[in-house]
């Protein structure tokens, strides 16, 4: 008996693997357009954003005091909880990763882009210490119904944990 063996060509590439293989090509230089429809890219709109604006796009049909209330106080819920069954561990473990970070950035193992997690936290730049509690409280007489759900819902994530 003998054993049949067939070659199988290799199947052509569809066309418009081939068109966006060739505009690739063609736009090496240009990363804005290296793109087809199988790669997912995130928005420039989305990179803009910081994270309360990405997290309130999700509830667009709620008034911005209840969606404030929603997000700062089940986040201040689940930090004092937190704080008050492993605070101690999550103190050390937070101190640990910030100072890895720092040795690791220092010694060009990883980059961090500052500017690109300030933008994402939504923290400005500030000349000094001095400046960040004058934010501080600019930010909380704008925001008195979120400063009110972060005390609370912090005191209630205590009294529960």
């Amino acid at each position: 008996m003998a054993v049949q063996s067939e070659v199988v060509a290799p199947a052509a590439a569809p066309v418009q693997d081939i068109v966006t293989s060739v505009e690739v090509a063609e736009n090496m230089g240009n990363v804005s357009t290296m793109t087809d429809a199988t790669t997912p890219v995130a928005s420039e709109a989305m990179m803009q954003k910081n994270w309360y604006e990405i997290v309130s796009s999700y509830f667009e049909g709620y008034p911005a005091w209840a969606v404030e209330v929603a997000v700062f106080g089940v986040g201040a819920l689940v930090l004092g909880f937190l704080c008050k069954t492993v605070g101690r561990y999550l103190f050390f473990a937070g101190v640990a990763a910030a100072l890895l970070l720092v040795v690791l950035s220092h010694m060009q193992v990883v980059s961090i882009n500052m500017m690109q997690v300030k933008q994402f936290l939504g923290i400005q730049d500030i000349a000094s210490l001095q400046d960040l509690g004058t934010v501080l409280v600019e930010w909380g007489k704008v925001h008195v119904i979120a400063v009110v759900s972060l005390i609370f819902g912090f005191i209630l994530g205590w009294k529960l944990g």
